[in-house]
């Protein structure tokens, strides 16, 4: 099971962070779906890239778990831009931020319609038990995000090279 020991440059941000993540993890859990972890502090856990900034989390659910979450959340007042077009959510609080994307259509390769490895990892946050995509579905996921970006892919192209780095390292 993989904890987080070790923090990003912006471990204060980071740590409000969390403490923001737990709470919608709790929501998730009690309307009966657990958000897998996946987008930069993926990319951190499995790195450990001290360096990296965490400016926001990512997390996949069900798309039909969508608006059941999104009702939840305004019922308890939490600030939610919902994009429909992108199959996902952004949830705000000052500052935080924090992405649900529907893992139907996220993890999916539509660029070379292969089947995408179910490679996840067990993640415990601060006693909060979840899954995270692992690196195999990373790789994979960074390669999708690749093929399909217009404007990003220096940025993708990085990340990929950090993450097959660390795992060699491994």
């Amino acid at each position: 099971m993989k904890r987080i020991d070790a923090y990003p440059k912006n471990k204060a941000h980071f740590l409000r962070l969390i403490k923001f993540g737990k709470e919608i993890i709790s929501i998730c859990k009690d309307l009966g779906c657990t958000p897998v972890l996946y987008g930069s502090m993926a990319h951190f856990l499995h790195t450990g890239d001290t360096g990296m900034k965490i400016n926001d989390l990512d997390f996949l659910i069900p798309r039909g778990m969508m608006s059941k979450v999104a009702k939840e959340l305004k019922r308890r007042k939490i600030k939610l831009i919902s994009f429909p077009r992108w199959d996902g959510l952004v949830i705000a609080r000052g500052d935080l931020r924090i992405e649900l994307d529907a893992m139907d259509s996220t993890y999916k390769d539509t660029v070379w319609r292969r089947k995408l490895p179910k490679d996840f990892v067990d993640l415990n946050i601060d006693d909060v038990k979840l899954r995270m995509i692992g690196p195999k579905g990373m790789k994979r996921l960074y390669g999708i995000a690749y093929a399909r970006s217009k404007d990003d892919k220096a940025r993708i192209r990085r990340k990929m090279r950090g993450l097959e780095a660390s795992l060699k390292r491994k």
